[in-house]
């Protein structure tokens, strides 16, 4: 199990291979990403399936492709998923109660216009 960090009073993540993933991102799935998706192999799940440095989910092409939409949809821009409002999406399973623009920046480097 990973170790939960906590950042203030309402914000935490947890560390997955070195990877930032949101709380309620699935520990599964952080622990088994199939070969050639996730953060550490492919450059889109990299791109846009971060937010604020913290791993949220899965690019719209791995999420389609490898996960059949399975583990959601997929993130087609940083922070915005591909039917966002469809049940089976991220935003309305896992990360339903997370609010994006509550989260704190995580990495030094982020650019905070996204």
């Amino acid at each position: 199990m990973a170790e939960m960090i906590k950042i203030n009073e309402n914000d935490s993540y947890y560390v997955v291979d070195g990877v930032k993933y949101a709380p309620t991102f699935p520990q599964e799935w952080a622990n088994n990403h199939i070969e050639g998706t996730g953060p550490h192999d492919c450059e889109n799940c990299e791109w846009f399936g971060k937010w604020r440095g913290v791993f949220i989910g899965y690019c719209a092409n791995c999420a389609d492709y490898t996960y059949h939409s399975m583990r959601g949809y997929g993130f087609i821009d940083i922070g915005k998923e591909l039917d966002a409002e469809l049940p089976e999406s991220a935003m309305q399973t896992y990360l339903k109660n997370v609010d994006l623009k509550e989260m704190p920046y995580v990495e030094e480097n982020f650019d905070e216009s996204k």
